[in-house]
């Protein structure tokens, strides 16, 4: 299980379902190739953790950083803003827990936040 820092809390995010990762493996090995073919930056994946702030951190399911910004990719965290976050939204998610997340994503300065609504898929039948 995975965790967060929200609002100087521990938070645990609930293990994932089939059709969330079916999602996440295919769009992150596109985002990859295609990123590592044009030598554009870093994707990385829902073990990457960015600072929000001191007392906030996040897990987005895929980031991307551009090549003149992976000074923010440290060891433990991405200390700065990641170019893009994607989040794919399972059917577990509740509205009132995506709105605080894109708010901490926006607070950043990310300016690209993308949310697949898995419920709204093809791959909600699965």
């Amino acid at each position: 299980m995975d965790t967060e820092l929200v609002r100087g809390v521990i938070v645990d995010r609930v293990t994932v379902e089939y059709p969330h990762e079916a999602v996440f493996v295919w769009l992150i090995s596109i985002l990859n190739s295609y990123v590592e073919h044009r030598k554009l930056g870093v994707v990385l994946g829902s073990r990457s953790a960015v600072k929000i702030s001191d007392n906030d951190g996040r897990l987005p399911d895929i980031l991307f950083v551009r090549a003149d910004n992976t000074a923010i990719i440290q060891n433990r965290a991405i200390y700065g803003t990641p170019d893009l976050v994607i989040e794919i939204v399972s059917k577990n998610d509740r509205p009132h827990n995506l709105v605080p997340l894109e708010l901490d994503y926006r607070c950043i300065g990310v300016s690209e936040i993308v949310f697949i609504n898995l419920r709204k898929s093809v791959y909600a039948a699965c």
